[in-house]
C-alpha cells in the first residue's frame, strides 16, 4: 500500500458545531493524496458520531481515541499514527482553503531544505484588535531568515497552519507537556535543531477566533508562560560557554526580562537606553544604564536583547544596531 503524501492531524474535543466544516475543507482540497487522523480527546457531545460517519464515507479518514488526556497526548498519539512524510496540522474549528495542500506540495519540491511550511493566515469570523495586530506581524514573516530572526519575539507560525516534516517531529520526540504552550515550545526546539521554516505568501488557511480557544482559556498560554519559554530556550541557544547578556531597554519590558533571567542564574551585565532620565542611573541600584551608542564598546562574548515594547521601536532599534555594525541573531536578538 502506497503511503499518502500528507497526514492531516486533527485533535478534537466537543467540537460538534465546527468539526464537519473543518473535515469538508480537507475533502475539498485540489490535492487528494492525504489521510486524515481524527483524535477524539474524550468528547462528550456529538463529535464522535460525526467522526464515525465521516470515516464510513471516506476511507482516507481514520478515527482514534486519545489514550491519554489533553491536547499534547492527542497530538503525540496522532503523530505516532501518521503514515506520510508530512504532518498537516489543523484544529477542529478551522478551515483549509482548497489549494493549501496542492501549493504546499509544490513548495516542498521547490524548497527541499525546508522542514516546516506554513502560509498566510486569515482570522474569522471577527478578530479582536490584538489578534489583528498579531496576524499582521505573523503574515509579514515568510522567509526562513525572517522567521529565525523573530522567533523569540512571538510564535512565528500559527500552529494549525503548519505542515511539518514527520521525521523532524519524531527526531525531537514530538510535543512536550508542561506549564507552557506546546506549539511554541515545538517551534523553538525545531529551530534549535537546525530546522528551517518557510511560508507560502498566500492566504491558504482560515483561523477561527473564539473565546473558547485553548489559547484563551488554558493557563499554559498565559503571557508569563510564553516569556519563561523564550528565556529558557534563549539560555540554551545563546547564553552558553560563559557568554554574557545585556539589554537595550531599561523600562518595564527590560526589567521583566532581567528578573526572569535571574531565575535561570543569568545576570544582566548592563542596560542601554535613549531616555536621558534613565541613562547614567542603575536598575535596582546595581545594574548600570548606558547610552545606546556605547553598545559597540561591549560586544565581546555577549548577546544584546532588545526589549522595548513601544510601537515601532523594534524597527528603529534594528536599524540603529545594524548601523553600529552588529549582526542580528549573532550580536543581538529581539524579545517581547
Amino acid at each position: 500500500m502506497t503511503c499518502p503524501q500528507f497526514s492531516v492531524l486533527i485533535p478534537t474535543k466537543d467540537a460538534g458545531n465546527t468539526l464537519e466544516e473543518a473535515i469538508l475543507s480537507i475533502q475539498r482540497q485540489t490535492l487528494s493524496d492525504w489521510e486524515m487522523i481524527l483524535v477524539d480527546d474524550h468528547s462528550t457531545d456529538h463529535s464522535p458520531a460525526l467522526m464515525k460517519r465521516a470515516a464510513e464515507l471516506d476511507k482516507r479518514i481514520k478515527v482514534t481515541q486519545n489514550p491519554g488526556n489533553g491536547i499534547v497526548d492527542a497530538l503525540n498519539w496522532g503523530l505516532q499514527q501518521a503514515q506520510s512524510s508530512w504532518v498537516v496540522r489543523m484544529d477542529s474549528d478551522d478551515i483549509s482553503l482548497p489549494r493549501r495542500l496542492e501549493h504546499t506540495s509544490q513548495w516542498i519540491h521547490k524548497f527541499p531544505d525546508t522542514h516546516i511550511f506554513s502560509c498566510l493566515v486569515e482570522g474569522f469570523p471577527e478578530v479582536t484588535d490584538g489578534m489583528a495586530a498579531y496576524l499582521n506581524w505573523l503574515n509579514e514573516l515568510t522567509s526562513p531568515e525572517q522567521i529565525a530572526r523573530d522567533i523569540y519575539v512571538e510564535s512565528p507560525i500559527a500552529h494549525p497552519s503548519a505542515i511539518v516534516s514527520t521525521q523532524a517531529m519524531r527526531s525531537i520526540e514530538g510535543y512536550r507537556d508542561g506549564d507552557f504552550p506546546e506549539d511554541y515550545d515545538l517551534w523553538l526546539r525545531l529551530h534549535q535543531a537546525g530546522c528551517r521554516f518557510r511560508k507560502i505568501p498566500e492566504v491558504l488557511f482560515q483561523w477561527r477566533e473564539s473565546p473558547q480557544r485553548l489559547s484563551r482559556t488554558d493557563v499554559r498560554y498565559r503571557l508569563e508562560a510564553f516569556r519563561w519559554l523564550k528565556a529558557h530556550h534563549l539560555a540554551n541557544e545563546h547564553l552558553t560557554h560563559g557568554r554574557t547578556v545585556q539589554i537595550w531597554g531599561a523600562g518595564a519590558e527590560g526589567k521583566k526580562w532581567a528578573k526572569l533571567l535571574e531565575t535561570l542564574d543569568i545576570h544582566v551585565e548592563r542596560f542601554f537606553d535613549i531616555d536621558p532620565k534613565k541613562v547614567g542611573g542603575r536598575v535596582r541600584g546595581k545594574t548600570p544604564v548606558l547610552h545606546w551608542t556605547e553598545l559597540s564598546n561591549h560586544l565581546e562574548n555577549t548577546i544584546t536583547l532588545g526589549a522595548v515594547g513601544a510601537k515601532g521601536a523594534r524597527l528603529k532599534m534594528r536599524n540603529a544596531l545594524s548601523d553600529l555594525g552588529l549582526t542580528e541573531t549573532k550580536n543581538f536578538i529581539f524579545v517581547q
